[in-house]
């Protein structure tokens, strides 16, 4: 199972491959963001979720086709465009709220492996 940095980190991929833009967006949405229930998300960004959720949801389909993409396809380009970027977004909170549980760990390995060194890019490496 993947994690939401997992499934935000791969929706961004599809929107950024060479198709249009709304077509991109229903992809991400059905391919990796779809299955995301709003509980997931944690409370600092879960309205802007939930915005994108009801946007992707917000036309009727036709037989065998996703809400997403009947959706994606009533939007503007314009509109489109914002919603991808919503996902870009969203993404990026998610990884600066990892962020400091990864340093959280770095700084406990420190502290258990004092002989730790430092590679080139700062990246620690245990000896």
């Amino acid at each position: 199972m993947r994690s939401l940095l997992q499934h935000f980190y791969r929706a961004t991929r599809i929107c950024t491959r060479n198709h249009s833009v709304k077509l991109r967006l229903a992809q991400a949405w059905t391919e990796e963001l779809d299955e995301i229930r709003p509980g997931q998300i944690p409370q600092k960004i879960r309205k802007r979720f939930n915005s994108l959720r009801d946007a992707m949801y917000a036309h009727q389909s036709l037989p065998a086709e996703h809400a997403a993409h009947a959706s994606a396809r009533k939007m503007s380009v314009k509109q489109a465009e914002k919603h991808t970027e919503e996902i870009v977004f969203l993404f990026q909170q998610l990884v600066l709220m990892h962020e400091p549980e990864k340093q959280k760990q770095d700084s406990q390995n420190l502290i258990n492996h004092p002989e730790t060194t430092f590679d080139q890019d700062d990246k620690p490496r245990l000896n």
